[in-house]
C-alpha cells in the first residue's frame, strides 16, 4: 500500500452505502482534524486511476465538509469484491461495523456479484453459518426501514 496526498474530489465513495454514519460523528471528527490534522490516512482501493473509498469514511467526510482540497490515502489495487471484503476485514477486530453494515455488504457480495455462501465465508473468513445470517436478516429486514437507518433518523440500536 502506497501513501499518497491526493485531490478529495478523485474519490469516489459509493461504498458508503454500506456504511452508517451519523452528522455527530461527522462533526466530531470535524472538530479533532481541525485541532490536530490528519492523524491516519483513509483506505483507498485503486483501479487505474479511480479511487474508491473504503475505510475512514467520518475522516472523509470530515475533511469534505472542513473544505481541504486534499487528504492522505493508503492505495492498494482492489477490484469490487475485494474492497468489499476489505471494508469487513479491516473493521472486524475493531467491532467498527453493527450488524447491518455487515448484512449489507454481505449481501451485495451475494447478490451483485453472484457469490456462493461458501466463497464469501472463505473471503471473509467467517463460517458460512455467519454469512446465511447476514444474508437472512437483509431479507427479512422491511426497506422502510433500511432507508431509515442509512438517513440517520434511526439507528441499530433504536429503542420504540
Amino acid at each position: 500500500m502506497s501513501l499518497q496526498t491526493i485531490p478529495i474530489a478523485s474519490i469516489d465513495d459509493s461504498y458508503s452505502c454500506f456504511r452508517l454514519i451519523s452528522p455527530a460523528q461527522i462533526s466530531a471528527m470535524q472538530q479533532s482534524l481541525a485541532s490536530s490534522g490528519q492523524l491516519h490516512p483513509v483506505i483507498v482501493s485503486q483501479e487505474g486511476s479511480a479511487y474508491r473509498l473504503i475505510d475512514g469514511f467520518k475522516r472523509f467526510y470530515a475533511v469534505r465538509a472542513l473544505r481541504w482540497e486534499n487528504i492522505d490515502v493508503r492505495a492498494l489495487e482492489a477490484d469490487h469484491v475485494t474492497s468489499k471484503v476489505m471494508i469487513l476485514v479491516y473493521n472486524s477486530h475493531s467491532g467498527g461495523l453493527v450488524n447491518y453494515e455487515q448484512a449489507s455488504i454481505v449481501y451485495s457480495l451475494s447478490r451483485e456479484h453472484l457469490l456462493c455462501q461458501e466463497e464469501i465465508a472463505r473471503l471473509v473468513r467467517r463460517s458460512i453459518s455467519w454469512v446465511s445470517r447476514r444474508i437472512s436478516f437483509i431479507e427479512r429486514l422491511d426497506e422502510t426501514v433500511q432507508t431509515h437507518l442509512r438517513l440517520g433518523e434511526i439507528t441499530s440500536t433504536h429503542d420504540a
